[in-house]
């Protein structure tokens, strides 16, 4: 058999739209969960993404924005939704 990458759900969270956190607060919350490291120990989210363009784009409350957004954070491939935050890993199986 040869070797394959399969992506793999390491941690999830979701927020609520009522509520004021951004989801740019809620991608670094869901990362340092993962990480079991405080959200100040990892490295600035503006370094990766543009955090504006971010909470425009996939707020809960957004008109006409993305319904999903991709993108690579310290290490994990993020999927972030107008409902919550997915983090991925990719995972080798033979």
């Amino acid at each position: 058999m040869s070797d394959r990458n399969e992506q793999r759900v390491v941690h999830e969270s979701g927020w609520d739209p009522d509520s004021e956190t951004d989801p740019t607060v809620a991608v670094v919350s869901t990362v340092a969960a993962a990480e079991e490291c405080d959200p100040l120990e990892l490295p600035p989210l503006y370094e990766t993404i543009d955090t504006n363009a971010l909470n425009r784009l996939v707020s809960p409350t957004a008109n006409g924005g993305a319904d999903r957004i991709m993108f690579r954070y310290c290490g994990y491939e993020v999927l972030v939704r107008r409902s919550g935050v997915q983090l991925r890993t990719l995972a080798a199986q033979s």
